[in-house]
């Protein structure tokens, strides 16, 4: 009788448990997950979070193989009905893929449950990114930065996108960038250790700190304080060498203003602004084929080896777009 007591007691807790972490309430630890990654955050990384949330409200046994597939799926419907109330108010939780591909973003998840749940996950360079609908830079802009910063803030971006970004002769000990080791790794594989020598050539998308301090619009101390805050946002990221590049966030919204206004190269595959992965040289318009990392191991693999409109390897006619 005690064991039975026990038992109806340990089932009411877990069913009291499980009816307590609506699914209202998931949404909404979901939302705060996003928003505490700055609004960037991996499909896995949000997954693995969302199966942590699940096994807490009872729902998801500790211990019992899981399969992906199915929770991925209800994951998706959370997000979709998320978006049905952000939407009013201009925001998305977007879902793309990183332009570093599969095996950079894999190499740097990790699960939040990887004692608890018994599952391989799988390589995944897939992001949710929360986002601005409103496309308009000048806008954004104003409802957070002074008129000196925004001025600032469009010159820096202008340098970052043209001072460099022509063809240039790649000196391995002279550039770092996990660009040139994650094209390297898909190229390697396609034709060999033998064949493969590395690409001759790059296109910097980056610019120095330093190269910053030179403007006349504000002070270096606002400078400084600007990028913490566009980091924060992740507008922009800075490389283990200094260099200030512009991270996945602002390149979802702002890729209008990025097109209409600077020559940037679009993935042949998913038609998104490229700064991070390769350009190729021959059988194009200026810079209009290009590749992302993820995209590039996917069409080297699938669709072909060479250029686009040109009869030369990606080895023979192409260059790193390091940004």
């Amino acid at each position: 009788m005690a064991e039975t007591a026990n038992e109806e007691i340990a089932t009411t807790s877990c069913d009291e448990q499980s009816k307590s972490i609506t699914e209202q309430d998931v949404r909404r630890y979901l939302m705060q997950f996003i928003l505490q990654c700055k609004g960037v955050v991996s499909e896995n990384m949000l997954l693995s979070s969302y199966l942590a949330l699940e096994q807490d409200s009872g729902r998801l046994p500790k211990g019992e193989p899981v399969v992906l597939a199915a929770w991925k799926q209800k994951l998706t419907e959370h997000i979709s009905t998320l978006n049905l109330h952000l939407n009013p108010l201009n925001y998305k939780i977007s879902m793309v893929n990183h332009p570093m591909g599969k095996s950079y973003v894999s190499r740097r998840f990790t699960s939040l449950i990887t004692d608890i749940v018994d599952t391989n996950w799988p390589r995944n360079a897939r992001f949710y990114v929360y986002s601005n609908l409103k496309h308009d830079f000048q806008l954004q802009l104003a409802t957070s930065f002074s008129a000196s910063d925004i001025a600032f803030l469009k010159w820096a971006i202008e340098k970052m996108l043209t001072e460099s970004s022509y063809v240039q002769r790649f000196e391995r000990d002279d550039i770092t960038s996990d660009v040139v080791d994650e094209v390297d790794n898909v190229l390697r594989g396609k034709y060999g250790d033998d064949e493969y020598t590395g690409l001759d050539t790059y296109v910097s998308y980056r610019i120095g700190v330093g190269a910053l301090m030179t403007t006349k619009e504000i002070t270096e101390a606002r400078v400084e304080e600007l990028l913490v805050e566009l980091a924060e946002r992740r507008w922009i990221y800075r490389s283990p060498d200094g260099k200030i590049g512009l991270d996945i966030k602002f390149l979802i919204e702002m890729k209008e203003y990025l097109v209409e206004n600077f020559d940037v190269p679009l993935c042949v595959n998913c038609k998104e602004v490229v700064l991070q992965g390769i350009i190729c040289l021959e059988g194009r318009e200026e810079f209009n084929h290009a590749f992302h990392v993820g995209c590039l191991e996917h069409y080297v693999k699938h669709v072909n080896d060479k250029c686009p409109g040109s009869d030369k390897t990606f080895q023979e006619a192409s260059a790193y777009a390091i940004g």
